[in-house]
């Protein structure tokens, strides 16, 4: 995704319910899933929300859906965006 003339790679489930992030809002590098909202850092893959408004004792099951999205790594090559997908996820 390009996010003010940068270029970022992530996966392309939200952690929620593995629903597509495609046509998801990119703002000032957050992307905001199109079906419930959950918010990730497009740089880092951390959750934002609602990781940083709920606490996560209170509602242990949303723990187990603010996983981080994996982040991989991009070039710019001759005009063209290359992605390194890893066998391993690069979260964080």
């Amino acid at each position: 995704m390009n996010d003010q003339g940068e270029f970022y790679a992530l996966q392309s489930l939200c952690g929620h319910q593995n629903l597509p992030l495609a046509g998801g809002k990119v703002w000032q590098g957050v992307i905001d899933c199109p079906w419930h909202h959950f918010q990730y850092d497009i740089r880092t893959g951390e959750n934002l929300y609602p990781k940083r408004i709920y606490l996560l004792n209170t509602l242990p099951k949303l723990g187990e859906q603010i996983s981080p999205l994996c982040i991989y790594p991009v070039r710019i090559v001759d005009e063209q965006v290359q992605v390194e997908v890893p066998q391993a996820c690069e979260s964080g």
